[in-house]
């Protein structure tokens, strides 16, 4: 899902926080499109990246450990193919992935001798000079568990706050689009019905949920519809198929699958973690 965030202000906290810990940060939305970096890359970074296929792998990389980070819902800490530490942070909200945090370029203290052996490795298999390569990895700042512990959890708090903030300044029209798909959750929702409702065109209706969601209207009932779902998984014992139903959704086996993709995890398998 995507979710609301003031660019301007989560880019400030993010470059504090580059000049605090040097390293570089990176928010990207549930799609994984940017939005918003902070620091430049290491000059180690800058020298993997001038070959096309290592570029190619630093790409990969990230992208499958964001995915595992979906999957498992924690903190992914890794070492990529260039011997250097990325951490892939998922923020949540209301137990739902909005953003995930990506810190990285940065070296392990906790494995120094066995890290720059690595980068020796690393440079000699492609090509690289081993000495230069090794000077512009000890340039990279030194991050403890600690510090990378401390970082996500300030980067959650001020996200969380700064999309609180947007929230409230919903308007009235929204807020009534809101309380109107969450009453009439089960129901069938499309464009056309709730302009009718709401007494607005098409294009207006998109502006709005644009506006005050930063979505496509499909994906605001979405989340509605598993918000709904989350709930009577954990606070009553229907069966899964008839929560599906109540959720506006014919095929148990799609909603399953919209379910997994949203939360991280299958109907059953929220159920069985959350329950009391």
């Amino acid at each position: 899902m995507r979710f609301l965030f003031d660019k301007d202000k989560t880019l400030a906290i993010m470059k504090a926080l580059n000049r605090t810990t040097k390293a570089t940060i990176s928010l990207f939305d549930c799609n994984l499109n940017c939005i918003a970096d902070a620091g430049k890359w290491q000059p180690y970074c800058l020298a993997v990246g001038e070959h096309e296929k290592l570029l190619a792998k630093c790409s990969m990389c990230n992208y499958e450990h964001t995915q595992e980070a979906l999957l498992q819902h924690k903190i992914i800490k890794y070492t990529c193919h260039a011997n250097i530490m990325e951490i892939v942070a998922p923020i949540f909200w209301d137990d739902e992935i909005i953003a995930y945090l990506m810190l990285g370029k940065i070296r392990d203290n906790e494995n120094l001798y066995s890290s720059e052996e690595g980068v020796k490795q690393f440079a000699e298999q492609n090509g690289l000079n081993v000495d230069e390569m090794l000077d512009k990895y000890k340039q990279l700042p030194l991050l403890s568990e600690q510090d990378i512990e401390d970082f996500v959890l300030l980067m959650e708090g001020s996200i969380r706050y700064i999309a609180t903030e947007c929230l409230i300044n919903k308007t009235e029209e929204a807020e009534a689009l809101e309380k109107y798909i969450e009453s009439h959750i089960s129901e069938k929702l499309t464009t056309q019905i709730l302009r009718k409702v709401l007494f607005m065109s098409k294009k207006a209706l998109n502006l709005l949920v644009h506006e005050n969601f930063n979505m496509e209207l499909h994906d605001l009932i979405t989340r509605k519809r598993i918000a709904f779902a989350r709930k009577e998984l954990v606070e009553t014992t229907k069966s899964v198929e008839d929560i599906a139903i109540n959720a506006g959704y014919s095929s148990y086996k799609y909603f399953s699958v919209v379910f997994k993709n949203t939360v991280g995890m299958t109907p059953i398998e929220y159920r069985k973690k959350n329950s009391i």
